[in-house]
């Protein structure tokens, strides 16, 4: 997961998986890991790793994801909206060369911003699932994507 900001979505994954999944929390920012640690080591302790790293640039080899949530920046708190729509098609790509072939990813982001999204997961070869709004204390746009089980490419 990257863009983990305190790692309450990953935790919460941690907390009600019943199948022993391994999770990798991320963000670029420190308060944003500490709080991931924090949070991850009281609650499950043993079941994360939190790294503090660079969406569109992950130290982490190709095709080990089963599945990436993300809870990308919207450019409210953290940058601004020409910093994220620069950034969100070089995260994107990323996340597809981390996601096994037939992995899902799933990509939270603001409203205006669907376009962007729809088009640069299209651009890297991901396949839209399901695109919709949902209400998380604000309105938000939810796309699920898989990387084709074909893919060769990282």
């Amino acid at each position: 997961m990257c863009y983990s900001g305190t790692g309450a979505i990953g935790v919460y994954a941690a907390i009600t998986n019943r199948m022993g999944q391994y999770y990798f929390l991320s963000d670029s920012e420190q308060d944003c890991v500490n709080a991931c640690l924090s949070n991850s080591g009281r609650v499950v302790p043993g079941r994360c790793s939190v790294a503090r790293c660079d969406a569109t640039r992950m130290p982490i080899r190709s095709a080990i994801f089963d599945a990436i949530v993300t809870d990308a920046p919207f450019g409210h708190r953290c940058g601004n909206k020409n910093t994220i729509r620069k950034m969100y098609p070089k995260a994107i790509q990323e996340c597809h060369r981390l996601l096994r072939p037939g992995g899902v990813f799933v990509w939270m982001t603001s409203v205006e911003e669907t376009d962007l999204t729809l088009k640069s997961l299209e651009k890297c070869g991901l396949v839209v699932i399901e695109s919709r709004l949902v209400f998380m204390g604000h309105v938000c746009s939810v796309v699920v994507a898989r990387k084709n089980i074909s893919s060769t490419t990282p």
